[in-house]
């Protein structure tokens, strides 16, 4: 026997050799935005040593694959096998691993504390965090800050609902507790600059969450922290709203109460003409604190209970809010989708379906916005990609007044490369910022290219990326028809600022829209 051979056990047998992983794998760099909320194995709490723990995340994801893939299904015995098969149960082992390779673990912080000058200070948004706030002798702690990377190896029968699953959670979930309401929301580059489509509500109701036929309000653009504190302050004013500051509550259920306890305070008697508990619809359990002598003090809890047997008695159980608040990046190409939007519903409710593709088909005509200064890159690069398939035929170039050079520059660099490429007259814009001008001048281009010189429609593609978002609304608005094309140009690359590099390049991805508009009286 070789010096230093170990002596297995009699009767060991060696184990069989790991199987190797197949299917598609995810690798994710994925950023804490906002504080988060417990997150540990105690509910509440930090976990400074394991702050992003699989079991978690797979119980996210799990909870989003219901909301999106599990919309196929209305019977919730079929969702159930359907996710067993995905995510495992008691029975089979989950077919979808995941492993957090590494980590920056975010920086603990009191939610509240005394300041220098003695005066007690709470982390903002006080609306979101209260909970870590309200025992000042031991306030809770937060996490702020924090990255990690996750890896995911998925069958790839399962790739594009494990995808879908991914794209919900960064985009409406978070890591922790309370991401209903902004914490622990989470920033994936990967998953940033896309839109994953979803199946069209069909109007029946699920046993379970689903995000097809919900409702989006968008605000304004903006920072993480001023978005996810606007979001707060919203539905504060909303739920707390009162006649005046030291007024009382607009809200039914402190006089509901009230009647229902049979006391009252003298100047606090019942007056509401609604009774019962509307703000039950947007989470339970609520706290009804009541601080007047005579009310009924001082607090009152309204929650469901279950009466599941004899045995176990009643049983607290608790309702998620169906109302998320957070901040969203919805970032298409360094330009935001939601501003281009936003003119464009001003006067109508649109219910907008999105969906994307990378690889665009060459089209013979384009009419493309063109940016001043390094911006106008984006629209040489849209004109150069359709032109090296030998497709691009004729180029319609709008702009501004102030962008004559530079619609002069695009054609002095594409002209001796592509002499077959015709560059008509280059078109202005008086006022960049008007939605109207922009959608008939691009109406007129389309109709002229299409009827005067004979462009089928399937080759004729507009181009939004230049110039402002109203400019870029407006073309959106002209090509309505779902069978007209439509593209933007996404950069190779990020500047720090978050705006694209021009240096970098970029390449075209064609954007599908299915709409239906409610005029709103």
């Amino acid at each position: 026997m070789a010096s230093g051979a170990r002596i297995l056990p009699e009767g060991f047998e060696t184990p069989p050799a790991q199987p190797a992983r197949s299917g598609v794998r995810f690798d994710l760099d994925i950023a804490v935005m906002t504080a988060i909320y417990g997150g540990g194995a105690e509910p509440g709490r930090n976990d400074p040593f394991d702050p992003f723990r699989v079991p978690s995340i797979r119980g996210q994801l799990r909870f989003w694959w219901r909301a999106t893939a599990g919309y196929a299904y209305r019977d919730a015995t079929k969702l159930y096998e359907a996710e067993a098969n995905v995510w495992g149960d008691t029975r089979i082992p989950s077919s979808v691993k995941l492993r957090v390779l590494s980590f920056k673990a975010p920086v603990q912080r009191k939610a509240a504390s005394t300041g220098a000058d003695g005066r007690w200070t709470n982390a903002e948004p006080k609306y979101a965090l209260f909970p870590l706030q309200e025992n000042r002798k031991e306030p809770g702690d937060i996490g702020v800050g924090g990255s990690f990377r996750l890896e995911i190896f998925a069958p790839k029968n399962c790739e594009e609902q494990v995808s879908t699953a991914l794209w919900a959670w960064f985009s409406f979930g978070g890591i922790g507790g309370r991401t209903r309401r902004g914490c622990g929301s989470l920033y994936c580059k990967d998953y940033s600059y896309r839109l994953n489509p979803l199946p069209a509500s069909d109007g029946a109701a699920r046993a379970w969450p689903v995000l097809p036929g919900s409702t989006a309000l968008v605000g304004d653009p903006t920072d993480w922290n001023s978005c996810w504190r606007q979001c707060m302050e919203t539905l504060q004013a909303f739920r707390q709203a009162r006649a005046h500051p030291r007024g009382r509550s607009k809200w039914p259920e402190p006089d509901t109460i009230r009647r229902e306890r049979s006391t009252h305070a003298p100047q606090h008697s019942p007056v509401h003409p609604e009774h019962g508990f509307p703000r039950g619809a947007l989470g339970l359990p609520i706290i009804f604190h009541f601080k007047t002598p005579g009310d009924p003090f001082p607090d009152n809890t309204l929650n469901l209970v279950s009466h599941a047997n004899e045995t176990e008695g009643s049983q607290e159980l608790r309702m998620a809010s169906p109302v998320i608040l957070l901040a969203l990046v919805v970032v298409l190409g360094g330009y935001r989708l939601i501003d281009r939007l936003r003119s464009a519903v001003a006067a109508n409710r649109q219910m907008v379906t999105l969906s994307l593709k990378d690889k665009v088909p060459p089209a013979s005509a384009l009419i493309a916005f063109v940016s001043l200064g390094p911006g106008r890159t984006s629209c040489l690069q849209a004109a150069t990609y359709h032109s090296e398939a030998a497709a691009l035929q004729h180029l319609w170039l709008i702009t501004t007044r102030e962008g004559e050079g530079d619609a002069r520059w695009i054609g002095e660099q594409l002209s001796p490369r592509f002499p077959g490429v015709k560059i008509h007259q280059t078109q202005f814009l008086d006022d960049k910022d008007s939605l109207e001008e922009s959608k008939a001048l691009v109406e007129h281009l389309r109709k002229r290219a299409m009827t005067e010189i004979d462009i089928p429609e399937e080759q004729l593609i507009c181009d939004f990326t230049g110039l402002t978002k109203n400019a870029s609304a407006g073309m959106i608005l002209a090509c309505a028809p779902r069978t007209a094309r439509l593209q933007y140009m996404v950069p190779n690359r990020l500047d720090s600022g978050g705006r694209a590099d021009p240096l970098a390049g970029s390449h075209p991805r064609e954007v599908f829209i299915q709409y239906s508009v409610f005029r709103e009286d």
